[in-house]
């Protein structure tokens, strides 16, 4: 009764906890909920194909988000006006297999005295696996993967913000700082909204943005209030550069950023999927995607992020391919002495040899009664008199 007090409280407390500690706010880019709200980013996902012929970037994004508001909105700042659509999320998930580790089996070899089972005996273990205001421009309002969205250029950041506020959008101190670079440096920024409604979630596809640039970047700057946040948490950020060699990235023009290079390859088949699938093929985006071939991935789990600048990507010094640690699998496998291994038999060989041996036998023994009695019957006949 006593453990049954001790459980029930024990779920209580951690109820409680729940409730008077609301989720750290784990963002990208810059989301914008109302005031008071939170929006938290549990994973991201970016796949940047660059084109270093054209000056063209396509980047694709995804996201999963958990926040209690029934919309909320996130800033995406680009060099140039994008162009938006939607893609295929079937794109990552070749992303992930493609660079997934190998798996290695080694053989754990169980050695029996004999001659061996009729058939192979090698068994596997299991597998582990409105209108703007004068300094706000609105170049395009569309909808796309499920987002409402509106492409934004402004000569004021203060401007700037107050038109994100008047649409729905949260417009504090920091976020007004943090917009204030973009725009005197006349970027240009993509304001999303999403709406939950009805929904126990939000459920969004990839949106993908291509747009003209100097060099590859991945917009990482964040509000200081989202570098600052001491509180609990973690993050995870995957980038996937597709381009036509090795690439690797700083923080601003050459600041380090806290992120490994786990794979890199040449993907020329995969590379040609993936372009069909973003159904680019018969657009004027075609001549920027015929270099896609090499594959880069970075994983970035720092937390607090040192979002203080983008990152910028250039060829990498280092050219050699590399992939994850191989993941080692143990395979039971029975060999029997003198017998052969049975892993030297073929499916065919042992069907033979299952009829084959048993009548081998039964042969040799007919052959020695036969040549016993063969040898009696002589001995007989010699003993017999003349």
């Amino acid at each position: 009764m006593r453990a049954r007090c001790l459980r029930v409280g024990f779920v209580v407390v951690m109820i409680v906890w729940a409730v008077a500690v609301p989720p750290q706010q784990l963002n990208g880019c810059a989301p914008a909920p109302h005031p008071g709200q939170w929006v938290d980013i549990r994973d991201e996902s970016a796949l940047i194909i660059w084109d270093e012929v054209t000056k063209t970037e396509h980047f694709i994004r995804r996201a999963s988000f958990e926040t209690a508001a029934a919309d909320f909105g996130f800033l995406v700042p680009t060099p140039t006006q994008p162009d938006l659509g939607e893609a295929d999320d079937r794109v990552f998930e070749w992303l992930g297999l493609t660079t997934a580790a190998r798996q290695v089996y080694k053989d754990d070899v169980d050695l029996v005295l004999g001659f061996g089972p009729w058939g192979n005996k090698m068994t596997a273990a299991p597998m582990a696996g409105a209108s703007p205001s004068a300094a706000v421009e609105v170049l395009e309002e569309k909808q796309v993967a499920g987002f409402d969205a509106a492409v934004l250029r402004a000569d004021d950041a203060q401007s700037l913000a107050e038109w994100l506020d008047k649409h729905g959008y949260e417009a504090r101190p920091a976020l007004t700082e943090w917009l204030a670079w973009y725009v005197e440096n006349k970027w240009i920024i993509t304001a999303f909204k999403l709406t939950k409604g009805n929904r126990s979630s939000f459920e969004a596809k990839s949106v993908r943005m291509s747009f003209q640039a100097d060099r590859a970047f991945y917009p990482y700057r964040e509000p200081a209030d989202m570098r600052n946040s001491s509180g609990r948490g973690s993050r995870k950020l995957r980038v996937f550069l597709l381009s036509n060699q090795r690439y690797e990235g700083t923080l601003g023009e050459d600041g380090s950023w806290p992120a490994n290079t786990l794979w890199a390859d040449n993907v020329a088949t995969f590379g040609q999927q993936i372009t069909s699938e973003l159904k680019l093929d018969e657009t004027d985006f075609a001549p920027s995607l015929q270099n896609a071939n090499y594959l880069t991935e970075f994983e970035d789990r720092s937390f607090p992020r040192p979002g203080t600048d983008e990152i910028y990507f250039r060829p990498s010094a280092d050219q050699s391919t590399k992939e994850r640690p191989p993941i080692v699998r143990t395979r039971k496998v029975t060999k029997y002495w003198p017998g052969p291994p049975s892993g030297w038999l073929s499916a065919s060989m042992v069907d033979v040899l299952k009829v084959a041996v048993p009548v081998a036998f039964v042969l040799a023994i007919y052959w020695r009664l036969r040549r016993r009695t063969i040898a009696r019957s002589r001995s007989e006949n010699q003993k017999r008199p003349v």
